[in-house]
């Protein structure tokens, strides 16, 4: 039997934050694409759990290329162009 206190149980999506719609995964200090590819792949499960919900990969203090980051970009989204809109999303820099 599932009481109302089971319903409110946040999920294990082994992600860092579920805000609403948006699951966020979060990396700092990455050095190479074996750090994007797991952030990807951790949003790629919590996404196949939630399909309703936006995912967001946030990397801090990144010691790879923005090229590199765009090719890789790419390769993950199925060959959606980098900065999309569309349902792979999109990939944005923020400056300081």
């Amino acid at each position: 039997m599932n009481t109302h206190a089971d319903s409110q149980k946040p999920r294990d999506l082994g992600i860092d934050a579920e805000v609403g719609h948006r699951l966020i995964e979060v990396k700092i200090g990455v050095s190479g694409l074996r750090g994007v590819r797991l952030g990807l792949m951790q949003l790629a499960y919590a996404l196949a759990e939630c399909p309703e919900s936006d995912g967001y990969l946030i990397l801090s203090q990144v010691a790879i290329t923005r090229d590199r980051l765009l090719k890789e970009w790419k390769f993950a989204a199925g060959g959606t162009a980098p900065g999309d809109a569309g349902p792979h999303g999109s990939l944005h820099r923020r400056s300081r």
